[in-house]
Parts: structure tokens; sequence; C-alpha cells
């Protein structure tokens, strides 16, 4: 099962989500450096809510390895 969400989490960022994941870290580290704790806690639940989704997106998608 590990290895399962492995490749899916790697197939999600490799399908264009690594720059959206970078995006939405630099959001997170921005609110820590504004000093805005609920801002941060803002950005980083949208951020595991969109890794969430682009995992999702990957574990339905056509499978590549055939």
């Amino acid at each position: 099962m590990i290895k399962e969400l492995h490749l899916f989490r790697l197939q999600g960022l490799y399908a264009g989500g690594a720059a959206v994941s970078n995006v939405e870290h630099r959001q997170i580290l921005a609110a820590l450096k504004a000093g805005d704790a609920d801002g941060a806690g803002h950005a980083m639940r949208r951020h595991i809510e969109a890794a969430r989704v682009r995992m999702r997106k990957a574990a339905h998608a056509p499978s590549r390895r055939r």
C-alpha cells in the first residue's frame, strides 16, 4: 500500500503537480514569515486538500506501465 501511495504521489507531481505544490508551499511560508498563523493554517489546509485531489486523479489515471 505504501509503495502504491508513493507512486500515485509521484504521478501527481510529474503531471504538473510539482509546480502547483511549490506555489502552495511558498504561500504557506509567506504566511509564516508574516507571522500570520491563521493564514498559514488556511494555506496548509488548502495545500493538503489540493494534494489529496491530485493524488486521487493520479490514482484514477490510466496506467503507463504497460
